[in-house]
């Protein structure tokens, strides 16, 4: 098979590419605010988070 061949009926891996990968898609981090800070504030058993989606995709 070649360019230039639309109807062969041979199986060929002439045009398939390696598709590996490898994704961090979701990450979230919480902290607790300590019960001390928390009242200061007038929070009861607050936490901060931070989240991310689709952070990194490796190819190899």
């Amino acid at each position: 098979m070649d360019a230039n061949d639309q109807v062969s009926s041979l199986p060929s891996s002439y045009y398939i590419e390696d598709g590996s990968y490898f994704r961090i898609k979701n990450v979230q981090l919480t902290y607790n605010l300590p019960e001390k800070i928390g009242r200061r504030i007038g929070l009861d058993n607050a936490q901060i988070y931070v989240q991310a989606q689709n952070l990194a995709t490796f190819l190899w």
